[in-house]
Order: structure tokens, then C-alpha cells, then sequence
């Protein structure tokens, strides 16, 4: 098991299949791959703000789109 760091007050979002979990913060979203044994984060998506606030993001269910609003 290790330790993960995503940001403050993440919000987390899983793929349908688990594969993958999302976490939205105000840096932007990171994407989890949860490879048995093997939990790593494999990207972090920006996301255009001028302001650091928490993004309002809806991630599809199989977590190939995110929209923000």
C-alpha cells in the first residue's frame, strides 16, 4: 500500500469497469489507474480557471469524457 496525495478536499469519481478512479480539485483531475497491486496516478487533466476554486466536472461513467460547468 503507498500514499497518495491528490490536493485538498478531493472529490473522487470511479469508472464503471473500476479500472480507474478520478479526482477532482482545484489543480485539476487526476486520473488513478487501479491495476491490482499497482495503484498509480497516471495523468493530471488542468482544467481553465482563471480562479482556484473547485471546479463543478461531471466524468462519464465509463470516464472517457469530463465536462465542466
Amino acid at each position: 500500500a503507498g500514499r497518495h496525495c491528490l490536493g485538498q478536499r478531493p472529490v473522487v469519481r470511479f469508472a464503471f469497469a473500476g479500472e480507474r478512479a478520478f479526482a477532482v480539485t482545484q489543480d485539476g483531475i487526476s486520473v488513478i489507474e487501479l491495476d491490482a497491486g499497482d495503484v498509480r496516478l497516471s495523468a493530471l487533466v488542468q482544467l481553465p480557471s482563471t480562479v482556484r476554486v473547485q471546479p463543478d466536472v461531471s466524468i462519464s461513467a465509463d470516464g472517457a469524457r469530463a465536462r465542466t460547468t
